[in-house]
């Protein structure tokens, strides 16, 4: 049985990007809980008070001064000792910062020393990087800060924390999920604790943020790298490490397609939350991207907030309509079906002056089709606020196999990252999860 050097609260939330009030309200909450739970210090993600990644709004000085203002003030709603992610303004340049609060009052910062600058980050755009460590001590146990990257490079800890300096070594991260992930972030912990000689904790963000989904999973590992309590992924969950021995609370990884899956439920429950969107709208057509994605949402919202539109024309197949109104009662969501062979026909008389007779239907037929159900499904978005879901998959946008104005029309692409090949494997997968009256094929 493995031990931490003091009882410390993970707590992995959901922040939003520019709710700095709610988000403070969220911190409070979890603090609050980590606090009931025994622990004698919390540690929140990076950059909770302004939601990660805030972006160009860390550029915003009266935007920066508000979040550092709430955390002053958070300092005097809290009864424990806590470490918070915070931007904050330094000397004209603004950092990607923690603040740890004791005793109602921000006591010390530090500033997250290495910015990642590649794939969906570009830090350096927004920060400026911090140059020292920063070592906190509470009931004797020394406490090194850190703040997500900072781990990730290879050396950096070890020449701000050289072995024997600090007992714990804190970090507050915002790393986004992709698949298989996960291990490798608890691997890099553990590497880290054995290179230090200290035990360490990560506190990692969940939730989606616009095309991003953060996966949690935060995790604490002893000095010899074992890792005594993992936090589930893709749920907020406040998880005390104790000081004294006890077995080791590990949640199991998600992997293959229970991962994925959950990953873009996740995904796409938060955009349409956290946008204030009610339902949801998608043009099923009987095939298996539209299958899919109709499924995904009634597992990240409920089937009374999903409304599924079949759009015929005079080229579509029995077979398919019905596919997709079964579709749709095994779901249980509400179907319209609404004919567009009127509408084609009218825009069809009315091109017809600046048509060559010469020339018989082709792609042109067929995209007009496609951008009549795309003005469809926005017609129903404008009158009952729903949200439209487009349903192209990653193979699809690659090649271009899709219509500008029509396919492409929409507020949100939750299968936009999945290949075809994979689209086909998740349904698969998803029928084996589900009973036989309620499948996807």
């Amino acid at each position: 049985m493995k031990t931490m050097p003091i009882d410390i609260g993970i707590c992995q939330i959901r922040p939003v990007v520019g709710d700095i009030e709610g988000n403070i309200r969220a911190i409070a909450d979890a603090v609050a809980s980590a606090a009931t739970m025994g622990a004698r210090i919390a540690v929140v993600p990076e950059c909770a008070v302004s939601g990660y990644p805030a972006e160009d709004l860390w550029l915003d000085e009266s935007f920066v001064d508000a979040c550092m203002a709430h955390v002053h003030e958070l300092a005097g709603m809290i009864s424990v000792p806590a470490i918070i992610g915070c931007p904050r303004r330094v000397s004209g340049t603004v950092r990607n910062s923690c603040a740890f609060v004791r005793d109602g009052r921000v006591e010390s910062w530090y500033d997250k020393q290495c910015l990642p600058n590649y794939g969906v980050f570009d830090e350096e755009r927004w920060f400026t990087a911090g140059t020292d460590g920063c070592v906190v001590e509470l009931d004797g146990v020394r406490i090194g800060l850190s703040i997500c990257e900072d781990i990730w490079v290879g050396g950096a800890m070890a020449a701000t924390y050289p072995v024997g300096s600090i007992d714990l070594l804190v970090n507050l991260s915002a790393s986004p999920f992709h698949t298989g992930r996960a291990p490798q972030r608890e691997e890099i912990v553990a590497r880290r604790a054995r290179e230090l000689g200290a035990a360490v904790v990560l506190c990692n963000q969940v939730g989606g943020q616009d095309e991003l989904v953060f996966d949690g999973g935060s995790t604490a590992v002893a000095v010899d790298g074992t890792t005594v309590v993992r936090c589930a992924q893709f749920v907020e969950v406040v998880e005390c490490c104790r000081a004294t021995p006890h077995e080791s609370s590990a949640a199991p990884w998600l992997s293959g397609h229970a991962e994925l899956w959950e990953a873009l439920r996740c995904g796409l429950s938060d955009y349409v939350t956290k946008n204030r969107f009610g339902d949801v709208v998608i043009g099923v057509s009987g095939g298996i991207d539209s299958a899919v994605v109709a499924t995904l949402a009634v597992d990240a919202l409920g089937s009374d907030r999903v409304h599924a539109v079949t759009l015929p024309s005079t080229i579509t197949g029995s077979d398919t309509l019905s596919d997709a109104h079964e579709l749709a009662q095994r779901l249980g969501i509400d179907c319209q079906e609404i004919p567009i062979e009127p509408v084609m026909d009218a825009f069809l008389r009315q091109l017809a002056p600046s048509l060559d007779p010469s020339t018989g239907p082709d792609i042109m037929e067929e995209n007009l089709q496609a951008r009549i159900r795309g003005t469809m499904l926005m017609a129903l978005s404008n009158r009952y606020g729903w949200l439209v879901l487009t349903t192209g998959n990653k193979s699809e946008t690659a090649v271009g196999y899709s219509t500008l104005y029509g396919d492409t029309a929409g507020g949100f692409a939750p299968i936009k990252d999945v290949s075809k090949s994979l689209v086909w494997e998740l349904a698969r997968w998803r029928n084996q999860q589900t009973p036989p009256d309620a499948g996807l094929e």
